[in-house]
């Protein structure tokens, strides 16, 4: 068997190479969008899942955007937004994996909009849905973000 990009286990099946040669299941859902973010974006160039998909980075071998790999609820309060969306916008990130559906995440109020309202609205305002596989939706940048100093 192997893990998904999820960390479910799956029993075993066909596997094949990701373009960044990482060998990957073929049934995965969420194997196109892995297969998009790789194809569009430098090995350097990080990218963003939110609020948690642990194996993602790994999966599509790009760095992790932020200090803080995930939001979650007992983690974020409105100054780590505020860092979170700084750190993202800084970074100029183009893409971002996005599972918040209830079904996924364990209910309406773990939903991101619940405990990180400032993300969920800045995730609105300038991404666009371009993939969907399952409850994930994989979002790309429409419009700059906010204009945040540099870090010291």
């Amino acid at each position: 068997g192997s893990y998904s990009v999820a960390g479910s286990y799956r029993p075993a099946f066909a596997e094949s190479a990701l373009p960044n040669g990482l060998r990957y299941p073929n049934a995965d859902p969420g194997r196109a969008l892995i297969e998009r973010v790789i194809r569009d974006t430098r090995p350097d160039e990080p990218v963003a899942a939110l609020p948690y998909l642990p194996g993602f980075h790994f999966a599509t071998g790009r760095p992790v955007v932020a200090r803080r790999i995930y939001l979650l609820p007992f983690n974020t309060r409105p100054e780590v937004e505020r860092e979170y969306l700084c750190e993202l916008d800084r970074a100029g990130v183009r893409y971002v994996m996005f599972g918040d559906h209830p079904a996924l995440v364990g209910g309406e109020h773990l939903r991101l909009r619940s405990y990180a309202p400032l993300v969920d609205a800045h995730l609105a305002r300038h991404f666009e849905p371009v993939g969907k596989a399952g409850h994930w939706q994989l979002l790309r940048r429409v419009s700059p973000g906010v204009a945040c100093a540099p870090p010291r």
